[in-house]
């Protein structure tokens, strides 16, 4: 479903992605991980074109996107939700759900919001309140569902966990595990490492800006060096 080739990235003359290459099929869950600063936000920033590649190739379902409109991409079936969840903080939470289908023409956009605020009750609960008032994991849950909303056939998610309490990490992963179940694809941005690798099917770790290391997740929970850099015991207690 995605691919990319080679791909070199920069910020001005700091140079962030360095020829990675990765792929992700349909229906799975991949996880890319790593440290702080090891380029894993500049990689969906690349894909979803608010950072243009200088070199290399990226493909959406057989398409070439390197040079695609951002806004374009949500109408192709690429959703992203961006580090820091990003809600429309003086809007509705029912308008930042809507906002997530702007690019919909199928007559279905009202069926789907009640579907979600079905789902999830505190959706429906505080529909006319700010999205600013929200707590941070309901926040994160509004996020997520505003970008389903798209009905995308891949989902870019960057750093749910950031910044959030054990008990609603724990609720967000739940949300993924079930979109999982449901043969949603997404490609999951990580510090996280435990967590993440719990939910996916295979990973990737990135390090200054390089891809030095994939398999599947069970893989990668037993290896090593990925135990010693990456799965401390900070977040034992949510999973274990």
């Amino acid at each position: 479903m995605l691919t990319l080739k080679s791909v070199h990235s920069y910020y001005g003359h700091l140079h962030v992605l360095k020829g990675i290459s990765l792929h992700v099929r349909a229906g799975e869950v991949v996880t890319l991980i790593g440290a702080n600063g090891a380029g894993k936000t500049t990689t969906l920033r690349t894909i979803t074109g608010l950072v243009r590649p200088r070199q290399g190739s990226i493909s959406f379902l057989d398409r070439e996107i390197s040079r695609t409109p951002t806004d374009h991409l949500v109408g192709l079936g690429l959703a992203h939700v961006p580090e820091g969840r990003r809600v429309f903080s003086s809007l509705s939470v029912a308008a930042n759900l809507e906002m997530g289908a702007f690019c919909r023409t199928d007559g279905e956009v009202k069926r789907d919001l009640a579907a979600f605020q079905e789902r999830f009750p505190v959706l429906r609960e505080r529909a006319e309140q700010p999205a600013g008032t929200l707590s941070g994991g309901e926040q994160q849950l509004l996020a997520i569902c505003r970008a389903l909303m798209s009905r995308p056939q891949l989902l870019l998610l960057d750093e749910p966990s950031m910044g959030l309490s054990p008990l609603n990490i724990r609720v967000v992963y739940e949300v993924i595990a079930e979109l999982k179940a449901r043969g949603t694809t997404i490609l999951l941005i990580e510090q996280n490492a435990r967590a993440a690798l719990k939910v996916a099917d295979r990973g990737y770790v990135m390090e200054t800006g390089r891809i030095i290391l994939d398999g599947t997740a069970d893989e990668l929970l037993d290896h090593q060096e990925v135990k010693r850099a990456y799965l401390g015991k900070g977040y034992q207690e949510v999973w274990e």
